[in-house]
């Protein structure tokens, strides 16, 4: 460690590894699990702390003289198993993603996704164990992604009031109504995120430079997917009246009910994103051909990711009445105020 930061601030270890702490700055510093598991105590100019990692699981720490100064073990998932090889087969293959496609929600391009918030009173934008920064109004809409394909989310939001995006440290522009959704997504397969609203009112997609086309009705709401994993995103919706999913040029069909709330992901690692629903009154996780359980209550909200970076999304949900984060089978963490709007999966 040294003054103001871990480094490297992310460790990734295989159980049964221990890590060491060592203070090269000139302040005092400690190790202090944020689950509360181990304290270093204060550590001294060149002192050193171990603990050995027996589990697997990820490990979230900080500086008790410096909360901003924090860090993460990722135990188990250091050396993952590749995938078999696949048997050649004369039908056309999917079109690879990008090398560096990004994660969603990875907003420091480590390969997981992160936790955050965006306060709306005074337009702070946090990332858990990453950054934060100042940027937008009260007004904005944040849409966080990865806009210039470097692998990692970029701050963005649109300002439906004059159909304004900015992307900090990267663009401007004028793209859209205040009647308009912002989607943004990888439409094209290029590996960066596209530019991209749904008008409700007419059913009009629209992805700049792109194309435009009509899909859907105004009761539907946009689904953010690649759900046939050809490395593009589809053009889809889930239609509560009916419980009706349909992505254009791919299929349709009927899942859940008009309580459940859409969360589609790549929950079991195969590139491709899974139909899934949460339903608040029960805390049922249903994954369409997978599994179903149960996590959460009516309070949450949930937001699932690849938390762990094991290349699946995570079952997980954020509870704002007590600010707490709960990633199933991972880790449990307290972030943000009961008023922010969460970013980890803002679709």
């Amino acid at each position: 460690m040294q003054d103001n930061s871990y480094k490297p601030r992310i460790v990734r270890i295989d159980p049964g590894q221990t890590v060491t702490w060592r203070n090269e700055g000139v302040n005092l510093h400690t190790s202090t699990s944020d689950a509360g598991l181990w304290n270093s105590g204060t550590m001294l100019p060149k002192a050193l702390y171990s603990r050995p990692f027996p589990s697997i699981g990820i490990y979230d720490y900080h500086c008790e003289f410096h909360p901003l100064m924090v860090g993460r073990i990722i135990c188990g998932f250091a050396t993952p198993t590749p995938p078999p090889t696949p048997l050649p087969s004369p039908s056309p293959t999917a079109t690879e993603a990008p090398e560096n496609a990004s994660v969603d929600s990875d907003y420091d391009g480590d390969g997981t996704g992160d936790l955050a918030i965006f306060r709306r009173t005074g337009s702070l934008w946090k990332v858990r164990g990453v950054t934060s920064v100042y940027f937008g109004t009260s007004d904005d809409e944040p849409v966080p992604a990865d806009f210039d394909g470097d692998g990692d989310w970029d701050f963005a939001y649109f300002r439906p009031s004059s159909g304004f995006w900015k992307v900090r440290g990267l663009t401007v522009l004028y793209f859209g109504t205040s009647d308009d959704e912002p989607v943004p997504a990888d439409f094209d397969g290029n590996g960066s995120d596209d530019f991209a609203y749904h008008r409700p009112s007419s059913g009009l997609w629209k992805v700049r430079g792109f194309t435009s086309l009509y899909f859907g009705t105004a009761e539907d709401s946009p689904l953010d997917g690649d759900f046939d994993g050809n490395g593009t995103a589809d053009f889809a919706y889930f239609r509560a009246s009916n419980a009706l999913w349909k992505m254009k040029g791919l299929t349709s069909l009927y899942f859940g009910t008009s309580d459940d709330e859409p969360v589609p992901a790549d929950f079991d690692g195969d590139g491709s994103t899974d139909p899934a629903y949460f339903r608040s009154s029960s805390g049922l996780w249903k994954v369409k051909g997978l599994t179903s359980l149960y996590f959460g209550t009516s309070e949450d909200i949930p937001v699932p990711a690849d938390h762990d970076g094991d290349g699946s999304a995570d079952f997980a949900y954020w509870r704002p009445a007590s600010i707490l984060w709960k990633i199933k089978g991972i880790t449990r963490v307290y972030f943000g105020n009961s008023d922010d709007s969460q970013v980890t999966n803002p679709w």
